[in-house]
């Protein structure tokens, strides 16, 4: 009859990761009835132990696995002979089919517990060595599935010599078979999780691995933007932004402290940056005003626009004028007067010239007809204008109209150039 295993004849420390392969059967002779007398179970206790209890691939686990008869428990305990003892690893894919250690071909183990060994896989606790109870996990995270089995006449195991169990009326067959697994996961430590990419930050949380895009910090230089390298392994700085403007005589180039864009004179770019008499340049632009204008004695709130294109030597043009008001025009034919001076209040961020105000006068026509004379004065504060100021008086159109106007442009722009 077949004998029975005994309640927890398996038991580990931790979870299983090994396979324990004990097989049993008769032999070419018969081995008798029962022994010792009288008996009639299977008390086998077979123990698989390891050293960790939770691994990452490419780990090695270290196993130890004890066999022994304890006699009697709820019957009395028959004697097994002549066993075969194999251990599996889990495969390269988890599941329990690694190739077999073979522990011992002649197990005997008495009731009288005569014959109980055990064997780890350096010695160690007093067993017997065996190298291959030690396994390396090289499978992605999951379940490491391996199996213990005892039996006989497995027709797989064509191999081995078949052991006895000594029972009654003579030599029985059993079997006993149970999955075992362990958990394995990602990381430990951030070592675990390394990807060789500088630009990516590795970290290990709760067993997983974690993979974030590394962040380069900001520099003091605003003109340029901070972003990683993986070629160079490092943070690196942008190229700052072209500054390049239309006039040779300026040096262009981004403020690092604002990440602006400035324009410093430089006299030695080029002949024409040297200007006679000392007075450089010209003024451009135009925009709008929205001041009092008085229109033949009488007042009325309106929009003044004025375009110019000014050298501040009258001998060079073009020099051209034109102002809009109220429906009516003005077109100046001659720049009688033109001086460009520096005004130490205002100071246009960043300068380009030598002057920042243009005052002048010159005659023209108001509404088609000669004889208007218009003087004004315009300032270029920097960009983006809002703080640009224009002054403008005109006299002498038809009927007695005059303008006289003076503010902040609220649209526009006005533009000092060195030439």
């Amino acid at each position: 009859m077949n004998a029975e295993t005994s309640g927890s004849s398996i038991r580990h420390l931790g979870a299983i990761l090994g396979g324990l392969l004990l097989t049993f059967g008769s032999g070419a002779t018969a081995l008798g009835a029962q022994s010792p007398e009288g008996c009639n179970a299977n008390r086998l206790f077979i123990d698989i132990a390891h050293d960790v209890s939770i691994i990452t691939s490419g780990q090695q686990v270290n196993h130890r696995v004890t066999i022994a008869n304890p006699g009697p428990g709820s019957g009395l305990a028959c004697d097994v002979t002549n066993v075969d003892i194999v251990f599996q690893c889990p495969a390269l894919d988890g599941t329990p089919t690694g190739t077999a250690t073979t522990l011992t071909t002649t197990g005997n183990y008495p009731a009288d517990g005569s014959g109980n060994t055990c064997y780890s896989f350096d010695g160690s606790g007093g067993c017997q060595a065996n190298p291959g109870l030690s396994c390396t996990v090289n499978v992605n995270p999951g379940v490491w599935q391996a199996n213990a089995v005892v039996q006989a006449g497995d027709p797989a195991m064509t191999d081995m010599t078949m052991g006895a169990l000594h029972d009654v009326p003579g030599e029985s067959a059993f079997s006993y078979n149970k999955q075992m697994g362990v958990a394995v996961v990602e990381c430990f430590t951030v070592a675990d999780c390394n990807d060789n990419l500088f630009c990516m930050d590795d970290a290990c949380v709760s067993n997983v691995c974690q993979h974030t895009a590394h962040s380069c910090p900001a520099d003091s230089d605003l003109c340029t933007a901070e972003s990683c390298d993986e070629t160079a392994n490092a943070c690196v700085s942008s190229a700052p932004p072209s500054c390049a403007d239309t006039d040779i005589c300026t040096d262009d180039s981004c403020v690092p402290a604002t990440g602006l864009c400035q324009h410093t004179f430089d006299v030695t770019n080029d002949p024409s940056c040297s200007s006679p008499a000392g007075v450089p340049g010209r003024m451009t632009g135009g925009g709008s005003l929205f001041e009092t204008a008085k229109v033949r004695s009488s007042k009325t709130e309106g929009r003044v626009t004025h375009g110019f294109d000014l050298h501040c030597d009258p001998e060079i043009g073009p020099n051209n004028l034109e102002v809009n008001w109220s429906g009516n025009h003005f077109h100046m034919e001659e720049l009688l007067t033109a001086v460009c001076t520096d005004d130490p209040v205002i100071e246009p961020p960043p300068p380009g010239v030598e002057f920042d105000t243009f005052d002048g006068t010159g005659t023209g026509r108001c509404n088609g007809e000669a004889g208007a004379s218009i003087t004004f004065q315009f300032t270029d504060a920097g960009e983006p204008g809002t703080a640009d100021h224009a002054t403008i008086n005109i006299t002498g159109c038809p009927g007695g109209l005059t303008l006289s106007v003076s503010g902040f442009l609220k649209k526009g722009n006005h533009q000092a150039h060195r030439h």
